[in-house]
């Protein structure tokens, strides 16, 4: 899995999002988004499994793009009015969080 790199400025601008993480999340994250280490690497640098760090890095991905960090993502199948159904209240669901939690993206 190839992380998006972020300088450490950019990253410390986006910690503010990662509060519900774990401090070990926090660094896993660094360490991997700002240092450029592996997933496999950055667990192994700090003790834990593969497996893990890549769940967690899942969990970072989403929260860095906005996410609240009590959804659920899915994976299904659906018809094509379904999915564009989905795909609207997703983002009119997000757009209410940002207003709500004063996100500005």
């Amino acid at each position: 899995m190839t992380e998006q790199r972020l300088t450490k400025t950019e990253f410390d601008e986006k910690k503010r999002c990662l509060e519900s993480l774990a401090y070990s999340s926090v660094l896993l994250a660094e360490l991997v988004l700002v240092n450029g280490l592996t997933v496999a690497a950055a667990a192994q640098q700090l003790n834990m499994s593969r497996q893990n760090a890549h769940q967690i890095m899942k969990r970072v991905g989403a929260l860095i793009e906005g996410f609240p960090a009590d959804w659920e993502k899915l994976e299904l199948w659906v018809p094509p009015e379904l999915a564009a159904e989905v795909r609207r209240r997703v983002h009119d669901a997000l757009e209410r969080h940002k207003m709500q939690s004063g996100q500005d993206d």
